[in-house]
């Protein structure tokens, strides 16, 4: 449990931001891959890292302020109480997504660009899903005016583990 307060979960795609994990080394922020222990674990080297971060720390001020964190991450915000592990548990389920006829998809949710689409073209059901248990996820200010999304908050704290079913206007989108 976190105590005094809310927990952020920042992923990072280290694919975009090559010295994440040195980064998180060196500010002592907890982080671990994303695919770990997961069916994408095979794929490890390539996977975002979720990092524990507060508001203003320093990964926090690189976020909000360089280009290349800004482009390559959200944070997703709990509410008090939340576990750690249940937090992360729910960001593994969006790795794999299912369109409306049953096909598979990988689904980069943690980029800010999808993360907009989803927003303007995914319905409160997929909104709800790809949030898991956490209240908001955020993308950061310095490129929310070009995605014209700042953020998106959950509606409905019904989350049943069922898996996460794509609308085909969506999959369209982001398949441009």
């Amino acid at each position: 449990m976190i105590d005094g307060g809310e927990l952020y979960l920042m992923l990072v795609d280290t694919l975009r931001v090559l010295d994440a994990k040195q980064i998180c080394a060196q500010e002592e922020n907890e982080w671990e891959p994303l695919y770990l222990g997961t069916d994408w674990q095979p794929q490890l080297d390539n996977s975002p890292i979720w990092i524990k971060v507060k508001p203003n720390d320093a990964i926090w001020q690189r976020w909000e302020n360089e280009v290349n964190w800004a482009t390559s991450a959200i944070v997703f915000i709990y509410s008090t109480g939340i576990l750690l592990q249940d937090a992360i548990n729910a960001l593994k389920n969006n790795i794999t997504a299912y369109s409306q006829d049953g096909r598979l998809f990988f689904l980069r949710f943690y980029s800010p660009y999808t993360l907009s689409l989803i927003a303007k073209h995914g319905d409160e059901t997929v909104t709800n899903k790809i949030l898991g248990v956490s209240h908001t996820a955020r993308l950061s200010p310095l490129v929310s005016a070009d995605y014209d999304v700042d953020s998106i908050v959950r509606t409905n704290t019904n989350n049943k583990n069922s898996s996460l079913v794509l609308p085909n206007t969506l999959i369209e989108e982001l398949l441009q």
